[in-house]
Order: structure tokens, then C-alpha cells, then sequence
């Protein structure tokens, strides 16, 4: 980026390439050394070539309201929430958040936890040996039927024959 003078403002990314760059070359010149190293003096260089390119790419993106939601779901995938939380969660209004949710994603805001919700419970089934009710409980669903019968509406199959599926 640059300034008012058309000076390029300082870099922590710039810097980080650079101290790369030159670390490698301190662990000696071999043929992979010199290659890696000629690559990233490549990209060093493209970054002050193609200033407003690198800048934007490495600009800290800042979070929107749907972007906390979802980090606030899934931070909580654990527990039971409500609308209001995670619309709490977003620091706008209970409507224009569902209305902007949904044009977003496509689902509405419980809709898409429990998607989250049912993508980890596939993750438990199949990396774990927990049972059913074990599962449900972990993602904060007390009862493991309404937990059996979510699973199926989302996954076209229950939880005992995603899991047997999946180890075929």
C-alpha cells in the first residue's frame, strides 16, 4: 500500500519473506537451497511489483455479523442455542440478522447449526468409537432420538448406518 507520497508502507508479511529468504540462505547453497531460496526472491520481489495485489491478499480480513455467527456456532457447537444468542452474537437485530442469514447462506440460523452440528457428529462417527447418545450429548442435544431423527432428515440416513456405511 501506498502512502500519500507514493511511498511503500511497512510490512510485517514484506519482512517475515525477507527474514525467510534469508535464513535459508544461511543453511548453506545446495541445489535446493538456491531453488527455494530464487523462489522466494521471486515472490519478495513480486510484492513490491504488485504492491496493491500483495496488500489486499494479505490484509486481515474483518469479520462481518454472518462470519462471527458462524465462528460463534461453531464455538459452541456443545451447547443449545437459541436464535437470540446467536444473533446476539452478531450485534445486529433479531430480523434484518435472519433475513441477512439466510441470503447469505442459504439456511436460516438454526438451520445452518444444526448442519454444523451433524458435519461433527459424521466427524465422531467416524473417527471415534462413541455411542449414539454419547454423540448427541456432545453436541449438546439431550435427547439422542430428536438427535437419531436430525441426523436422518440432514444425512438421508440414521447415525448406526452412516457409520456402518462409512466403514465398508
Amino acid at each position: 500500500m501506498y502512502n500519500k507520497e507514493n511511498h511503500l508502507l511497512f510490512s510485517e508479511k514484506r519482512i517475515a519473506l525477507f527474514d525467510e529468504l534469508y535464513a535459508n540462505l544461511e543453511r548453506g547453497y545446495s541445489k535446493s537451497n538456491i531453488g527455494y531460496s530464487s523462489t522466494l526472491l521471486w515472490h519478495f520481489t513480486g510484492t513490491f511489483l504488485h504492491d496493491d495485489v500483495f496488500s489486499i491478499a494479505m490484509r486481515v480480513k474483518e469479520k462481518g455479523p454472518i462470519e462471527q455467527s458462524i465462528e460463534f456456532m461453531k464455538n459452541h457447537i456443545d451447547t443449545k442455542l437459541s436464535l437470540q444468542d446467536i444473533c446476539r452474537s452478531a450485534c445486529v437485530s433479531l430480523s434484518y440478522f435472519s433475513l441477512l442469514f439466510k441470503a447469505k447462506t442459504g439456511y436460516t440460523p438454526i438451520e445452518y447449526f444444526n448442519h454444523l452440528k451433524i458435519q461433527k457428529a459424521c466427524q465422531y462417527l467416524q473417527f471415534t468409537n462413541l455411542r449414539i447418545n454419547e454423540i448427541a450429548d456432545k453436541l449438546g442435544i439431550e435427547d439422542p432420538y430428536y438427535f437419531s431423527k436430525l441426523f436422518s432428515t440432514i444425512m438421508g440416513s440414521s447415525p448406526r448406518e452412516y457409520r456402518t456405511n462409512i466403514s465398508k
